[in-house]
């Protein structure tokens, strides 16, 4: 059985690796959300929105 502060270190390394996906996709939309510049009428609805497009 290993000493048990290589077993610290090792889950350690372990979390923090399977840590990183998440942290990365929060960076991103941290990024996506700060470059996009507000507009004082509220978000832009494109037309070829098919969300909001209306019902047929």
């Amino acid at each position: 059985m290993p000493p048990l502060a290589i077993q610290i270190l090792f889950s350690v390394a372990v979390i923090t690796l399977g840590a990183l996906p998440a942290v990365a996709m929060l960076v991103a939309l941290g990024a996506r959300l700060l470059r996009r510049e507000p507009t004082a009428e509220g978000p832009r609805v494109l037309p070829n929105d098919s969300l909001n497009a209306p019902a047929r």
